[in-house]
This record gives structure tokens, sequence and C-alpha cells, in this order.
């Protein structure tokens, strides 16, 4: 149920469920038809929402095994109910981005979440990103870092009202792209 398509202006009558069920005979052909492109990223959308839709385990890695012949990097943004389905591309993850605001109830989810992590023999892939900082904030990275013993990888600024313009526009945010960009190269270089 994400919103990734949209905020990208990259939705498309396609999503991942099409993509889950034709996994067993992903190819060259079929695949462009199930991404959309914004810029030079390609974007495979949650899509419109359907009752009881799931995908399998088995779906998940064959999808994700045609995708890694096709791309040097694959981003997945999941709604974090960490379902089988999540868990399962969690498992294949490189990395996982968990994402959280630095407020006490997504704090205490983000907490939890992280003992399922630890459960499912995750943790050690989690990196904690603290988004929607404020320049005066009541919990600073290191009372987040205290709360959930892992240290802050990136903070991410605070600035509803740009992002509100630049959505209702359909333009990017500099000082956020630049933030992100920074993300990126963190991700990709990390330090030795």
């Amino acid at each position: 149920s994400g919103s990734v398509g949209f905020m990208l202006n990259a939705e498309s009558p396609f999503s991942i469920l099409d993509a889950a069920e034709h996994s067993a005979r992903l190819d060259e052909d079929l695949w462009p038809q199930l991404v959309s492109s914004a810029g030079n990223l390609d974007v495979l959308t949650s899509g419109p929402l359907r009752a009881g839709a799931s995908i399998e385990p088995a779906q998940v890695r064959r999808l994700l095994e045609f995708a890694r012949r096709q791309y040097q990097v694959i981003c997945a943004d999941l709604s974090g109910g960490l379902s089988e389905f999540e868990l399962e591309v969690l498992r294949e993850a490189k990395k996982i981005l968990l994402v959280c605001t630095p407020e006490i109830a997504s704090l205490r989810l983000a907490r939890e979440k992280l003992g399922l992590l630890r459960s499912q023999e995750l943790e050690e892939k989690v990196l904690l990103v603290a988004s929607r900082v404020a320049k005066r904030t009541e919990l600073p990275a290191a009372e987040i870092e205290k709360l959930l013993g892992r240290p802050v990888f990136m903070e991410i600024p605070n600035d509803y009202a740009a992002v509100c313009r630049a959505l209702k526009r359909g333009i990017p945010i500099p000082e956020m792209a630049e933030r992100f960009a920074a993300l990126a190269s963190k991700l990709a270089n990390p330090d030795p």
C-alpha cells in the first residue's frame, strides 16, 4: 500500500502483485510492461489495494532473482508490518533501513521491530534512520541510540511544508535530494 509510484509520478496499471503472479515466467519482454520509469529509476509499484492479496515467499525469491539480473541496486519500500512476504524480502536484503521518527510512539514501535528482526536473525543488517528530525528536537540522536541500543546511521531533516509543496507541484526538494544522495553514498561506500 505504498505511495512511491504516486510521489514519483510513476503509477502503473501493474504492480508487484502482478510481477509476483508472473514470477515463474519473468523475462526481458514482460518486465518493461510491469515497471514504470521515473528518470533513470525503474519502479514496481504496490498498485491498487486488493483485499486478501498476498505474495508467497517462493514468488518473492523468484522476483528478486530476476531483478538482481537486471539491476545493480534494488530497494524495497516495505510497509513495516513485517508480514511473511516482507520478512522474506528482508532475509534476501544486504541492508535493512529501519526508519523511525524521534517521537516516543515511533521509537517504541522501532524497538519492537528490532526485537522481531533479532528473533529472525536479521538484526546485524539493520541500519537506523531517524526521519523528520527537527533542528531542536526533544530526542536527539544520542537519546534515540540509547533507547534503541543501536547507532543512528543517518538523520533526515523535517521540512513538512516543503515536502507538501513539492508533492503538489511534482518536483524534488533540493535539500532533501542532497540528504538522500548522502544516504545513498553512505550505503554504497560504508566506512572500513
